[in-house]
């Protein structure tokens, strides 16, 4: 649907809009030379009314509702409103829903594609993927596209999403399945025990492998005075040093408290700050260990302090 009027005019009070003031505060929003009367009056009524155009011109006009959230359905601008089909609201699985059960023509398509679409059938049958093989530190392509997501976070409302519908797929593994307690310490042993036996890749980031280095500094190779990855109760340690629990903690995911990351801002934060303190809680419990957490600020940007801290622990 289609709407060109005159945007001139203030549809609830009929007077004029004072369209010289408002273009150029929108000028200076959008950072553009040139807007449209229409987009003019859509902010004009936000601003004034906190409602967009579309409330408005519901004064005039039979404005389509969504058929999924029954808000208004959204628009663009430019010398006229234009309207879809669906709210602003409405996320990309819904539409696909929506259509799936509302358009036969659809329906008949999806079925069509179960059918001739396996096998051979497959525009990609047979075919070499065109980034088998490759990552980011032997393709420019991935490399870009990986640089561009770096520091995307997501929503609280997303993550709830995504988890959602990690739950209903039927292809992962542990969907609707529960392990028992004893099950769980089992796999709890198992995991630790491929630690001990290096089984498993060890933490190679940037910061852990700066204190991996200054503690080679100090008491020598990995061995009989420090050593990684150490097992202790149902958890793995980054290093161990005589009675000293060693965690190398990184800002972003262990949310340092001294940085602009101190609040989680999404589920993963969350649970690692939650390990985190059963972990201390452990340590502090068992009184076996002392722990030690070492920041990846101070790492970076104040390696000698790091440095006095790892020396003062073989005096200890």
């Amino acid at each position: 649907m289609k709407i060109k009027d005159n945007f001139k005019i203030d549809f609830y009070t009929g007077e004029e809009i004072p369209l010289k003031i408002y273009r150029e505060k929108l000028k200076n929003k959008l950072k553009r030379k040139n807007v449209y009367i229409s987009e003019i009056a859509d902010f004009y009524y936000q601003e004034k009314y906190s409602k967009n155009i579309l409330y408005a011109l519901s004064l005039r006009y039979n404005i389509p509702r969504c058929p999924i959230t029954d808000e208004f359905v959204s628009y663009s601008l430019n010398g006229s409103v234009i309207m879809g089909k669906f709210s602003s609201s409405c996320t990309p699985s819904q539409i696909t829903q929506y259509s799936l059960k509302n358009n036969e023509h659809y329906q008949k398509k999806i079925e069509e594609f179960k059918i001739i679409r396996k096998g051979s059938g497959n525009p990609m049958f047979g075919k070499i993927p065109w980034n088998k093989n490759k990552n980011k530190n032997n393709c420019d392509a991935i490399k870009v596209s990986a640089e561009n997501r770096r520091g995307i976070t997501f929503s609280k409302e997303t993550l709830k999403r995504m988890s959602k519908s990690a739950k209903k797929r039927d292809v992962h593994g542990h969907t609707g399945h529960k392990h028992s307690e004893e099950s769980k310490q089992i796999m709890r042993e198992k995991t630790i025990e491929r630690f001990r036996r290096g089984k498993f890749p060890q933490t190679n980031s940037l910061p852990h492998r700066i204190v991996k280095k200054i503690l080679e500094d100090i008491f020598g190779e990995c061995g009989k005075d420090f050593f990684e990855e150490k097992g202790y109760g149902n958890f793995a340690f980054d290093f161990c040093v005589g009675s000293f629990l060693i965690e190398v903690q990184g800002d972003y995911f262990h949310c340092n408290p001294n940085t602009r990351h101190a609040k989680p801002k999404n589920k993963m934060q969350e649970n690692n700050l939650k390990r985190d303190k059963r972990k201390k809680e452990f340590v502090i419990k068992d009184n076996k260990y002392k722990l030690v957490e070492l920041w990846e600020n101070d790492i970076i940007n104040n390696k000698e302090k790091i440095i006095l801290c790892l020396k003062s622990l073989r005096k200890s």
